[in-house]
């Protein structure tokens, strides 16, 4: 995925009055009744459609499916059913009767469409007060179909966009406070974005010991690629991507109570949606991690269990995750959830109802059963919209089903994202790019004074490469001049590095292939397997002393790797603040007790987020290849050698001094190229005002065995409270489904 450089837009203004709005067509259809349904079982509908404006027209709208043929339309395995001629087809019908042949045919290069539907007075989601609510809403249908610029064959269109939209009169807006009336886009002037992405997965397991749900890193990787790109070039507004962890409901109140001073500013759920026959829908949050919820019962599609009769997640009512929303402030939400906006039964069905009931003003979601590349290209191109190139939330929907519509695998599932909307009754136009800001002023003065540098450099040490005859003869004063140019040049040279650094951009000034085109690092920043859910549960919990001793035998030294590369999606999502990774093999060396001797040793990685000072730093402690280590003195086949147990017992020093306080971070840490949140810390201390100690995380790789590991002598008892208490865990090397 490359990233569009974003450009200049004009500042939004009001509708009527924008010069910009010549070059668009501004269609909206208002359902006034449902009129029950045709002979063939057809639903019906009478619609107001205006245009540019223009006094509205009724209309009788029929819908041009049934709901069996939507049925079997919308349950297969690869997605939506429905090829080019049927989607046409189902374009033509919906044009004609709604009486837009004429705009088809001499309309003006862009267009945007807006359905509009009335918000039920009842917001507290109770069924049976209106009939309203148990009625077909018009969102039943497959509108985002009006978006195929080649079906649109009578005019030169650029670009089509739509919205649904809810409407509410101001006086109905109480409810909701100012939370209805906020605006679509990005803050222009805030220092940070932030989104918190919670994340829920079975960990069911197939007979071959694969995972059966979708892969974490479907959402997680494209946002974390575009919040290093958009931090790394210091652009305004900074994104930081929080993770709930685990992705429980429980942990999600945790995560909103202690943000209640500052709300997100998007909310998105990953994870599993279903609804029952009572046509309530229900969210699949994440249980905490237990052995018995690895064995899973032989099935051909173990997807379809997994949002069904699956036990391993917990079903928690749309209802209760909206008001919890909105206690604390929440107004816009994503969803990768099947059928969260799913609009064939009656209102209180669609997800997104809910949560516009309950003071969002903007929900993204999925109308049908979605695929896993389906949820991963629309989230990656929504994103990239909303927080790269400056789009609306409504903007940016419209481009991920852009990016859909790009794929031809992907062209009938283009369908399945819907955008909702909820305004009062005012004139607004959410569909114009805000105003982005330049790179800031700092960073260019700095990368200018390291030009600067280079220059003067180059010009300093030019004359001794010169032929003699060319070289002048420098006298004592030309001398020491050149001397302290070179030394003043240098001195330049560090400063604006250290500054650049300060800047939280570390890396792309002088090496710009490594994060520009999304390298190696940046790739694996998205390849997060399920295992690694499980490993964060274990490690948070107690009864594992937040130790683990994690073992593979289908895999030794690559383990470290593994750990090192979770290692950046940590630090850049909140989940510790600093990581420590050292190999084993440096504690054999008699020069490990040497502070500094450890440092040239030491990968440290440091999250520049800035979190809750309330609460005690976390940090985490990787000691790799732990059977190298071991076996170096307990070699197999051989008599054991001396020097084990001092050997542990300055591995052991080494944790404790993690443990006890917070070690000098102006050498400890390596900067990570690919990585948003990740930079050299200068010379100032990891927590200097931080009086708490925090908890510090470890993990020990290895591939001895479970019995194993119970077997190993630690000699001492302070070896074994530092070293000895990790817990073993088997690490699952096979990828997900």
């Amino acid at each position: 995925m490359l990233f569009r450089r974003p450009v200049e837009a004009v500042p939004p203004q009001p509708l009527q009055n924008s010069s910009r709005v010549n070059a668009a067509d501004k269609i909206s259809i208002t359902r006034i009744k449902y009129n029950g349904r045709g002979p063939r079982g057809h639903r019906i509908w009478t619609v107001l459609v205006a245009v540019n404006e223009e006094e509205g027209v009724p209309k009788t709208l029929t819908d041009p499916f049934t709901e069996a043929e939507y049925s079997s339309r919308t349950k297969s395995a690869s997605g939506i059913v429905l090829d080019t001629k049927s989607a046409e087809d189902y374009f033509n019908k919906l044009v004609s009767q709604l009486g837009l042949e004429s705009v088809a045919r001499q309309g003006r290069p862009h267009r945007q469409i807006s359905i509009h539907e009335e918000l039920n007075k009842d917001n507290k989601g109770n069924r049976g007060k209106s009939n309203e609510i148990r009625e077909p809403s018009i969102y039943c249908l497959l509108w985002e179909v009006l978006e195929r610029v080649n079906f649109w064959q009578h005019c030169a269109l650029t670009s089509v966009k739509l919205c649904r939209t809810w409407t509410c009169d101001a006086a109905e807006a109480g409810l909701f406070g100012q939370q209805v009336r906020r605006s679509s886009r990005l803050p222009t002037h805030g220092a940070e974005y932030r989104i918190l992405l919670v994340i829920a997965r079975s960990f069911r397991q197939s007979q071959e010991d694969r995972y059966c749900d979708y892969r974490p890193g479907v959402v997680l990787g494209p946002l974390l690629k575009i919040a290093a790109w958009c931090n790394q070039r210091d652009h305004l507004p900074r994104v930081r991507v929080d993770v709930v962890r685990p992705g429980t409901f429980g942990e999600l109140k945790c995560e909103l109570e202690r943000n209640k001073g500052r709300p997100y500013d998007i909310v998105h759920l990953d994870m599993h949606g279903k609804i029952d026959k009572s046509a309530t829908p229900y969210l699949r949050f994440a249980k905490h991690y237990r052995e018995d919820l690895r064995q899973f019962y032989v099935t051909d599609e173990p997807i379809t269990a997994l949002m069904g009769s699956d036990d391993s997640l917990r079903d928690i009512r749309v209802v209760e995750v909206a008001a919890l929303l909105q206690r604390y402030g929440i107004t816009k939400v994503a969803l990768s959830a099947c059928l969260s906006s799913y609009a064939q039964g009656d209102m209180l069905a669609n997800m997104c109802h809910l949560f516009l009931s309950h003071g969002a003003s903007h929900v993204s979601a999925m109308s049908f059963q979605v695929l896993q590349n389906t949820a991963q290209i629309y989230y990656a191109a929504f994103y990239e919209a909303l927080l790269v190139n400056g789009q609306s939330l409504l903007s940016a929907a419209a481009d991920g089903r852009a990016a859909l519509r790009a794929d031809r695998r992907q062209l009938a599932n283009a369908l399945v994202p819907t955008s909702y909307h909820r305004i009062t009754r005012v004139t607004t136009n959410d569909f114009w790019p805000r105003h982005m800001h330049a790179a800031s002023l700092s960073l260019i003065v700095a990368y200018c004074l390291r030009l600067a540098a280079i220059l003067g450099l180059t010009s300093a040490l030019l004359p001794f490469y010169l032929p003699a005859s060319a070289c002048f003869r420098l006298s004592g004063g030309g001398i020491r001049c050149l001397s302290l140019s070179t030394s003043l040049a240098s001195i330049i040279w560090y400063g604006s590095i250290r500054w650049v650094q300060r800047l939280h951009c570390p890396l792309w000034l002088w090496m710009p292939r490594k994060v520009f085109h999304e390298g190696e690092n940046l790739a694996r920043l998205s390849h997060v397997e399920i295992e690694h859910l499980v490993l964060e549960d274990r490690l948070e919990s107690e009864a594992n002393q937040r130790a683990i001793y994690l073992w593979s035998q289908a895999h030794d030294t690559a383990l470290g790797s593994v750990v090192a590369r979770l290692a950046r999606v940590w630090v850049q999502t909140g989940f510790v603040e600093s990581i420590v990774v050292i190999p084993a093999m440096v504690f054999t060396s008699p020069f490990s007790s040497l502070h500094y001797w450890l440092r040239m040793w030491i990968t440290h990685y440091r999250s520049h987020l800035t979190g809750d000072h309330h609460l005690p730093p976390k940090r985490l402690v990787v000691i790799t290849d732990f059977r190298a280590f071991y076996e170096v003195y307990r070699p197999r086949g051989r008599p054991p050698l001396p020097g084990l147990q001092d050997a542990l017992r300055r591995m052991s020093d080494f944790v404790d001094y993690y443990e006890a306080k917070v070690p000098d971070s102006d050498v400890d840490e390596l900067s990570v190229a690919g990585s948003d949140a990740i930079s050299d810390m200068g010379n100032e201390d990891l927590d200097a005002n931080n009086t708490e100690t925090g908890r510090t995380y470890l993990i020990i790789t290895g591939s001895f065995d479970d019995t194993q590991w119970a077997k190993l002598e630690w000699y001492e008892p302070k070896i074994i409270e530092t070293i000895g208490r990790a817990v073993p865990h088997a690490h699952n090397v096979q990828p997900s489904q």
